[in-house]
């Protein structure tokens, strides 16, 4: 696939469409790509940086392919007389004179960037197209079928909705909505999000991005670097928080893959589902309805409260408190939960002993069942109540 921002030269026009693909311009054209027409009928150009991608990139976000028209250190937004021009086939026409040939693409560029390459627009409306690229524009609104490939600078973009597609949003740039079936692939650098709902998706929050609120059906597939969430809730999803990222609170219905790293999330309630909690990640509060599969490995839990439930504690996880009616299913192995109170329980696994259950204080009304040793620990003003083996026929 080529790269930002390829075309196609025929000796009487210039054909730059929005898409980045030779072999698809040529199809598009009707021309058959041989040794024959390369010799007669077009030249597939670009012009090229001297050094960068047309964009910042975060694991090679944006592919890596033949032939652009970017500009040079990768800046799209500078003056596109400066970029490199470059002919990417061996064979050319007998027509073709270098200087003429790239003073027409460089035209072809300029009539192009009109309507896709937006700097200091004030009111823009972007509802169609591909390749756009925003920066230091304000009261923008993207929808329709639109890709956008970067948001920059200081733009401040007022919504993202409908089926529009935007590829990064970074450095200082402020987004108040994502919503309906939009798509962001990456939020990062300094970029602020108010909020991420509908069944929008996004891909990546990372580095030092901050995002205010996600919920309705909205899904991110990670939570990274120190990037900060301030509420997830309703049915939104997160697949996965890690580095050192930081959320608020997780509530509603909402669920999260793994929490691992030296990921912190202040509370998880409402009937939140939890999958992991692993690493060095820390979880103040998980109450209410909330429900986590597993703490894991060095995670630290303050304290399970409410009506929540943990179906696994391990490794040298450590729980710091487990009160209200909480529940603990299965503790085991090194893994530690120093206090247990109100109405809690926390059952052992009965094939693997908890080797740290001297460690841990009964309070007020809690139970700890010992499936491993088969015993009972209960604090409290229970009475014990016990069968006659006289006469427990009608049991």
């Amino acid at each position: 696939m080529c790269r930002f921002k390829s075309a196609i030269i025929l000796k009487d026009r210039v054909f730059i469409p929005d898409y980045d693909n030779h072999k698809k311009m040529l199809e598009e054209l009707g021309i058959e790509d041989n040794i024959q027409n390369a010799e007669k009928l077009f030249i597939k150009a670009t012009l090229t940086p001297k050094g960068g991608d047309a964009i910042p990139s975060i694991n090679d976000m944006i592919n890596s392919p033949k032939t652009m028209l970017t500009p040079n250190g990768g800046d799209v937004f500078s003056n596109i007389n400066t970029w490199e021009f470059v002919v990417d086939q061996d064979i050319l026409p007998d027509w073709y004179v270098k200087d003429y040939d790239k003073q027409r693409m460089v035209e072809a560029v300029k009539e192009w960037a009109k309507n896709r390459i937006h700097i200091g627009v004030e009111n823009l409306k972007i509802n169609s197209g591909e390749n756009h690229y925003i920066k230091d524009c304000k009261n923008v609104f993207i929808y329709g079928n639109a890709t956008v490939k970067c948001i920059c600078g200081n733009s401040e973009i007022f919504s993202i909705c409908g089926d529009a597609t935007v590829k990064n949003i970074y450095d200082n740039a402020m987004v108040a909505l994502i919503y309906d079936s939009s798509k962001v692939e990456f939020i990062h650098g300094n970029a602020t999000v108010e909020y991420i709902h509908g069944d929008a998706t996004v891909g990546n929050i990372c580095e030092n991005a901050t995002v205010k609120c996600i919920y309705g059906n909205a899904m991110v597939e990670c939570i990274q670097g120190e990037a900060t969430v301030k509420c997830i809730y309703g049915n939104a999803m997160v697949k996965s928080i890690y580095c050192k990222a930081m959320v608020g609170d997780v509530c509603g219905s909402a669920t999260v893959g793994r929490i691992y790293g030296r990921a912190i999330i202040n509370n998880v309630g409402g009937s939140v589902a939890l999958e992991c909690i692993q690493g060095d990640a820390t979880v103040k509060n998980i109450c209410e309805n909330a429900i986590v599969k597993d703490i894991c490995k060095n995670a630290t839990v303050m304290c399970i409260c409410g009506n929540s439930m943990a179906e696994f504690i391990q490794g040298n996880a450590t729980v710091k408190c487990i009160q209200g009616d909480a529940t603990v299913m299965c503790i085991r192995g090194d893994s530690t939960i120093d206090i247990a109170k109100g109405q809690s329980t926390i059952i052992t696994s009965p094939h693997l002993k908890y080797n740290n259950q001297d460690k841990l204080t009964l309070l007020e009304n809690a139970t700890l069942k010992d499936c491993y040793n088969k015993v009972i620990y209960q604090s409290g003003d229970y009475k014990l109540v016990s069968l006659s083996n006289t006469d427990n026929s009608d049991l």
